[in-house]
């Protein structure tokens, strides 16, 4: 197997252990065809997409709305913490602190 097929098939969605896999089996053999009677597939032509041609959809209203209020709110709590920080007032002690008070070992 050649690299550039690792590749593709590891872009396809294959894990490395379902690609050593198919490199373990034995090739299977071409079955003999009746030129005669076997007609090539017709394949279908897909269109190519070039990075001109797509244009990224527009974000509803509803979304940037939402994005704005998940902003304002971080915000809003960025500014606690910061408010609370600068107050330079005693820290609320944890459950954790009462029960080193309460058990006579906390040095703070």
């Amino acid at each position: 197997m050649k690299y550039s097929e690792i590749v593709a098939l590891l872009d396809k969605g294959f894990t490395p252990e379902q690609i050593m896999a198919l490199h373990d089996q034995p090739a299977a053999a071409p079955q003999p065809q009746d030129t005669e009677t076997a007609e090539a597939p017709e394949i279908p032509e897909t269109p190519v997409v070039t990075q001109k041609e797509y244009v990224e959809p527009a974000e509803p209203e509803w979304a940037k709305k939402l994005n704005e209020n998940i902003t304002s709110m971080k915000n809003a709590i960025y500014a606690q913490h910061i408010k609370e920080d600068m107050s330079g007032g005693e820290k609320p002690k944890t459950a954790e602190d009462v029960m080193l008070d309460v058990l006579g070992s906390n040095r703070g």
